[in-house]
């Protein structure tokens, strides 16, 4: 894994100048932002989080008609919450959740009311889901 300093992202631009980012090599690093600078910033943000977090591997996944209702940051927090997942308060703007099993790890923004993007929402169904 590359050092604090060093790391690749993907920024993804959206209708009405939004984006949506994931950090190349650390699978369930993305965030979104409503400028070039705050993705970049975020993605920062989220790439300091997700790196203090231990690397994961295969799982068993769930259902993706129960992912079907999550809209906000909160929700994907509820969410995971509902499947036994713990949290890492690691960074200033996003925490870190950990499957049961330590096989995954996945960044959520702090902020609850942010709705996720339907980019980002099938990035992170096709994580936790699919696989």
């Amino acid at each position: 894994m590359a050092d604090d300093s060093d790391f690749d992202v993907v920024v993804h631009p959206l209708e009405g100048h939004t984006f949506w980012g994931e950090v190349v090599g650390l699978p369930g690093c993305v965030t979104q932002g409503a400028s070039y600078t705050e993705i970049l910033e975020r993605l920062e943000d989220a790439f300091a989080a997700c790196s203090k977090s231990p690397p994961v591997s295969p799982r068993v996944r769930p259902d993706k008609s129960a992912f079907a209702s999550v809209k906000t940051m909160g929700d994907l927090a509820a969410f995971l919450q509902s499947l036994a997942w713990s949290v890492t308060r690691s960074s200033p703007q996003h925490d870190v959740y950990h499957s049961p099993d330590g096989a995954m790890r996945l960044t959520v923004h702090r902020d609850p009311e942010i709705e996720l993007y339907p980019q980002v929402h099938r990035a992170i169904e096709k994580l936790l889901c699919d696989g």
